[in-house]
This record gives C-alpha cells, structure tokens and sequence, in this order.
C-alpha cells in the first residue's frame, strides 16, 4: 500500500519536474524575444529620431535653396539688360 503511494508521488514528481522543464524553456523563450522586442524598439527610436534630423536638414536646405535662387535672380536682374 505505502509502495503504491510512493510510486504514485515518485511519478507525480517526475511529471510535475518535467512540466516545470518546459515552463522554464519557454520562459527563455519569452525572454529572448522580449529581448530581441527591446532592441528593435530602441533601432527603432534611434531610425526614427535620424529620420526627423534628416527631414529637418533638407527642409533647411530647400530653404537656403530657395534664398540662393532669389539671390541669383535679383543679382540677374541687376546685371543682364532686358
């Protein structure tokens, strides 16, 4: 009768310790990806962030653009005869 018993928990104990394997290896799993989520995010940001200094750059250099097409026009006006 005790032996039974005793079976019965050796068996509850291998299959509650194999259950807890699996939990462990997916929970290295959910932290890989949580990790590799983190660092994309962070690229992510750090793209995003370019991106807008870039946008902010060539806006400065349509407007510099624009002041040197307005420059050479009058300046054209100046020198040129109609």
């Amino acid at each position: 009768m005790y032996e039974q018993q005793i079976l019965e928990k050796d068996s509850e104990i291998k299959s509650l310790q194999h259950n807890l394997s699996i939990l462990d290896a997916n929970l290295e799993k959910a932290e890989a990806k949580l990790s590799e989520s983190k660092a994309a995010q962070e690229e992510g940001e750090h793209s995003k962030s370019t991106n807008e200094g870039l946008i902010r750059k060539v806006q400065l250099l349509e407007e510099e653009l624009d002041a040197a097409e307005k420059n050479v026009k009058e300046t054209m006006e100046k020198y040129v005869p109609c």
